[in-house]
């Protein structure tokens, strides 16, 4: 009852859940203003709610939504905030949601467990969502790109649905990039977490995962094209893969560029950013972009910074249909994937 007003009488209301109830004020004596009592609408007088809410955000009194946040993972203090605001962003689009964290890196995961503070592995986690009584729930991969972690979050979702019981539904949301057809909301919330707009001497360089085969793949060449074409100069490099920092350093002196400030598309703060972008040792980007007369700056923020970016990336979880019914041949529940 804790967004909207009751008037005195009978009234139709919209709880938490998104579901009609009626609610009849009864007398109190002394003066005592009595007690707001909630009772279902008979089902010959029941009607549709006027909440324009549909899919998995409308679920019933006996449906229990949980959201999985899957991650790489990390042990930083700092990954630990960047986990917090995306909680909230998914609390303001599911009121009331059960959520659940999950880390993919099996190394992560052990560093956690040692040090007292254990994440759950994602079948582990989604079983625990059932077994608390979720009978919808939603994945959120917290990943920008699709690449070998989504493909094998994919493949342990899989084997964890084989086992939970048939009512029991999973949609499975994407990746960043995926999120929308276009990358157009995304650098415009980029916008938003740089400390100005970067002027002509300074360009800036977003630093992703990176893909191991294909240049630019998974939409970050589309969001790059997107920034340009707002005046700024940017450009991409990669941790790992084709789109590495010796390729980029190389396009850096062809442009003469001297001033550079580094932007993680990361949701978590880790070990990348802390020591591979921004440590003091001589292997990190700074330390190589210094040496070589470039002075650099690191932007050590998360994509999670902006809550624009994270209500955006939510979107198509938000408006998906329900995807209930029969789970599909061979499998115990039903398990769909919006890509």
């Amino acid at each position: 009852m804790a967004e909207q007003a009751v008037r005195i009488g009978w009234e139709t209301a919209i709880i938490s859940t998104q579901v009609p109830w009626r609610v009849r004020r009864m007398p109190g004596g002394g003066g005592r203003r009595g007690v707001l009592m909630p009772l279902p609408i008979p089902s010959r007088k029941r009607r549709r709610s006027s909440s324009n809410v549909k899919g998995w955000m409308n679920v019933g009194v006996f449906m229990k939504l949980g959201l999985l946040l899957a991650a790489f993972g990390t042990t930083e203090p700092d990954g630990d905030d960047s986990l917090a605001r995306v909680e909230a962003a998914a609390r303001l689009v599911f009121p009331g949601v059960k959520i659940a964290r999950a880390f993919t890196s099996r190394f992560i995961r052990g560093k956690l467990e040692q040090a007292g503070r254990p994440v759950a592995a994602p079948g582990d986690a989604l079983r625990r969502l059932a077994a608390a009584g979720c009978s919808r729930i939603l994945v959120w991969p917290l990943f920008v790109a699709a690449g070998k972690e989504f493909s094998g979050l994919k493949s342990e979702l899989e084997c964890a649905c084989g086992v939970l019981d048939p009512g029991v539904s999973v949609l499975v949301g994407t990746p960043l990039l995926d999120a929308r057809p276009d990358t157009r909301w995304i650098a415009a919330a980029l916008a938003g977490i740089l400390p100005g707009k970067p002027g002509p001497p300074t360009a800036v360089i977003l630093v992703g995962h990176g893909h191991e085969r294909q240049p630019l793949a998974g939409g970050y060449g589309q969001l790059l094209q997107v920034l340009r074409q707002s005046g700024g100069r940017y450009y991409f490099g990669a941790l790992e893969g084709t789109d590495s920092l010796d390729a980029l350093l190389a396009v850096l002196a062809q442009d003469q560029v001297r001033n550079v400030l580094l932007l993680p598309l990361l949701v978590l703060i880790g070990r990348h950013v802390k020591e591979d972008l921004a440590g003091p040792g001589a292997g990190s980007w700074r330390s190589i972009l210094n040496a070589r007369g470039i002075s650099c700056q690191v932007l050590e923020r998360s994509i999670a910074d902006s809550e624009d970016l994270l209500l955006g990336w939510l979107e198509p979880l938000r408006t998906a249909p329900d995807l209930t019914g029969k789970p599909a041949a061979g499998r115990h529940s039903r398990l769909t994937f919006l890509a």
